[in-house]
């Protein structure tokens, strides 16, 4: 049980990423602990590293039409 409470416990893997935004960005709960907050920097320091912003504008470039053509984007509800 430990080894799933590790897993879920937040405050060591940093925070939510925030995707479509020009900058690396990550959500941290509002009462996280200093070992949150050091995480959550390793996480963006990991996505600045790994050029994140950048591969992710790249692939919806690359992706544009399939992505606006999936069922879930029809804003008219024809797809419901």
């Amino acid at each position: 049980m430990k080894g799933v409470q590790a897993k879920l416990d937040y405050s060591q893997h940093g925070g939510a990423v925030v995707i479509g935004v020009n900058a690396p960005v990550v959500k941290t709960h509002g009462s996280a602990g200093p070992d949150a907050v050091a995480n959550t920097m390793k996480q963006i320091h990991t996505m600045l590293e790994a050029d994140l912003v950048a591969k992710v504008q790249a692939f919806v470039a690359d992706h544009k039409e399939d992505l606006a053509a999936r069922p879930e984007n029809d804003v008219d509800g024809a797809a419901e």
